[in-house]
């Protein structure tokens, strides 16, 4: 043994007069790990590239958006756009005149005279001309 370990061994007396050794417990620091700065460096630098890719994603993602709406408004100007003349093409061909053309073409005749049908009891009677109020100077 060495001398350090026999000086911290103590030795007690038993019941039976036998001497026995028990060692002193003594608070011992742990020793320091010490990990390289390249370890250190690794993890800062992983979480660098880690960061720049994810906002690079980020940008990407936006911009594939941005690129979207605007491709969808200018579709939507197209359909409004179209749906405009489909509009104004109607309001042409639903005119007094256009129907009166569509009418003559195929062979429709329009009537000599207004006449209006009763109901009740099934006669037919021509229209009478709304009367006409004069204006006077008052």
């Amino acid at each position: 043994m060495s001398a350090a370990r026999e000086t911290a061994v103590r030795r007690k007396p038993t019941t039976r007069g036998q001497a026995t050794t028990s060692p002193v417990l003594q608070v011992v620091v742990a020793p320091k790990r010490r990990t390289g700065y390249l370890v250190h460096l690794a993890v800062c630098v992983t979480m660098l590239v880690g960061a720049l890719v994810a906002v690079l994603a980020l940008n990407t993602a936006l911009t594939q958006g941005s690129f979207q709406i605007h491709q969808l408004k200018q579709e939507l100007e197209n359909l409004e756009a179209k749906e405009n003349r489909i509009a104004e093409q109607l309001d042409d061909l639903a005119s007094p005149e256009q129907l009166a053309v569509k009418a003559a073409e195929l062979g429709m005749l329009a009537p000599p005279s207004t006449r209006y049908i009763t109901i009740k009891d099934g006669t037919i009677t021509p229209a009478q001309p709304a009367p006409v109020e004069e204006v006077g100077d008052q």
